[in-house]
């Protein structure tokens, strides 16, 4: 099934959210999972948001040549964690905690720490048709590799936060 949301600000934008994509997207509310999360409850919930305070951006959007939509969204004020830090941002006692753990299909290199990393800012990447494709909070970061020692420019010098305290 798929959810049609529709802004209130300007009728004409819309995304359509899968029951597949919103699946994927639970890996941002779960604070179980390590990553970034979300403050809201819920997909639509941000979507929602997003579309009522930012038409303009989804309006605005051209794909790549790709064919995909990449948003960057700022808001006034925190809307959740961005747990994914570069490796010089740890302390000593955060690097001697880091390990292998499996986030979905993916092994990544997690970190503990009792500290939290929040932001205002998240990423949307949609279709030429504005169907979503995902939706995380932080910046912009590229796919993960196909494992933790598949060389990469980016997640080579990054690494997910686990909470020392979930819950």
């Amino acid at each position: 099934m798929t959810t049609i949301l529709t802004s209130s600000a300007d009728p004409t934008v819309s995304i359509r959210l899968s029951d597949e994509v919103r699946q994927h997207l639970m890996a941002h509310f779960d604070p179980a999972l390590p990553g970034s999360k979300f403050l809201t409850p819920n997909p639509e919930t941000l979507l929602q948001h997003l579309l009522d305070s930012h038409p303009e951006t989804f309006r605005q959007a051209v794909a790549d040549p790709d064919g995909r939509k990449r948003l960057s969204i700022a808001l006034d004020g925190s809307i959740g964690t961005c747990n994914v830090v570069p490796l010089g941002e740890l302390t000593a006692a955060e690097r001697a905690t880091l390990q292998r753990v499996q986030r979905g299909d993916k092994a990544v290199r997690v970190a503990t720490s009792s500290r939290t990393f929040p932001t205002c800012e998240c990423q949307l990447v949609l279709s030429a048709t504005n169907d979503l494709i995902t939706l995380y909070p932080g910046q912009a970061a590229p796919p993960l590799p196909p494992t933790p020692d598949t060389p990469d420019p980016y997640w080579d010098h990054h690494v997910f936060i686990a909470p020392d305290n979930p819950g």
